[in-house]
């Protein structure tokens, strides 16, 4: 009996693990599981679940998932970090070559960097097609957080590699349609012209069951802060490189004389030792920071806030698409997107009509612009047109139906 083709979904990191990665590609392999087979290569729990050890094999929402062994050091000592990707690159490849079939399809992340090169040669050894799913586009990302030099032997490198990588795939999979133009100019031109992969947008998904719109009256967090009467501007996620957070402390020096509003930021992130040392250096009282809070919270801290703030750094065009954005349209909240007008963020704000769009490095602006969602009467109808858009565009069953296209 002729065994069907099998999605192989490969990723360090997975379910029950709380990351957007994790989060993200359970639900994409568990939506799947319902159109044909799938499995998940994936390892044992790193980051804030390091010292947990879960079963090698188990069927989780219809997924059979195998997770591999490697190192799990201390991903905050450098060479550490580095033993622990190769343990899991090698044995991420040995699993494919030994597990996957031809005809197989494997669907690998672009995070650790590493990693799809490696399952690429595997797809190539076991006749499998390679989906390739783009969360951060490299070496652009590191350019993007000051870790290489634009111009550098390294980074002139990197585009070398991710142009072979992404040729050798036979779909990209990217978040957002300047990523599109970015990786069409890899592999073919900005028109996409000549051979290579199919590129396909798939943007992340709105948590409209998790996520709902709710009264910032009586919320725990403001109370327990004390910003139940002030405007409360919130950054919710990741504090690292890539958030333009030097644009957000100075908008913040410019604001810091204004009683009413208040900046909340809630996450946990490379940076947020420096983002707290700097709030306190400049004696910003208006900044809060707290940790991130469960996912199974997020309504609450979405209802904290009057405006969200989604926010990228200088250089990002292209590069990386904030998932934050999609569960701050289902909570029902405008937002303030500090980026390039031509990014995806920036373009769905504008599509929606649901908030400002400020470019990076530009503090004044983004001072203006809290300014004036303060004083605007339009944030209940935004809220309502942010929480629509969620419904109509950005439902998980409508990623999930463009994800049956790309991954058919």
């Amino acid at each position: 009996m002729t065994r069907p083709p099998r999605l192989w979904v490969v990723t360090e990191v997975y379910a029950p693990q709380e990351t957007a990665t994790a989060h993200i590609l359970a639900r994409v392999a568990g939506g799947l599981a319902a159109d044909g087979p799938v499995s998940v290569l994936t390892a044992q729990p790193t980051y804030e679940r390091r010292t947990e050890r879960l079963p090698g094999r188990e069927s989780l929402d219809g997924v059979d998932v195998h997770r591999l062994w490697s190192t799990r050091l201390d991903k905050d000592v450098l060479p550490l970090r580095v033993l622990n990707l190769v343990t899991a690159t090698v044995s991420f490849f040995v699993a494919a070559c030994l597990r996957v079939r031809p005809g197989d399809r494997v669907l690998v992340v672009t995070n650790p960097p590493t990693l799809p090169f490696a399952l690429a040669v595997a797809c190539r050894l076991r006749r499998a097609r390679l989906l390739l799913l783009v969360h951060d586009v490299y070496p652009e990302v590191l350019v993007a957080a000051g870790l290489l030099g634009a111009g550098s032997l390294s980074a002139r490198f990197g585009v070398a590699a991710t142009r072979w990588l992404y040729r050798r795939a036979d779909t990209v999979v990217v978040l957002g349609r300047d990523m599109e133009e970015l990786v069409r100019s890899k592999v073919g031109g900005p028109s996409g012209t000549g051979t290579g992969p199919t590129v396909v947008v798939v943007p992340n998904w709105a948590d409209l069951d998790d996520v709902v719109p709710e009264t910032r009256d009586g919320n725990a967090l403001l109370t327990r802060l004390g910003l139940a009467d002030r405007f409360v501007v919130g950054l919710a996620g990741n504090i690292g490189p890539l958030n333009g957070l030097e644009t957000l402390l100075d908008a913040a020096d410019l604001l810091r004389d204004d009683p009413s509003v208040a900046v909340l930021v809630v996450g946990s992130g490379g940076r947020r030792n420096w983002f707290e040392a700097e709030v306190a250096r400049r004696g910003l009282a208006n900044v809060t920071v707290v940790d991130r809070v469960p996912r199974a919270e997020a309504s609450g801290v979405h209802a904290a806030c009057d405006v969200a703030l989604v926010s990228l750094g200088p250089r990002m065009l292209g590069v990386s698409v904030p998932s934050r954005l999609y569960n701050v349209l289902a909570s029902g909240r405008p937002v303030v997107v500090v980026a390039d007008p031509r990014s995806e963020p920036a373009l769905v704000v504008a599509e929606e009509g649901v908030g400002w769009v400020v470019t990076p490095g530009d503090p004044g602006a983004l001072a203006s612009a809290v300014r004036e969602a303060a004083a605007s009467g339009d944030l209940a109808a935004m809220g309502v047109r942010a929480r629509r858009g969620a419904e109509e565009r950005y439902s998980f069953a409508a990623v999930l139906d463009r994800w049956r296209v790309a991954a058919g």
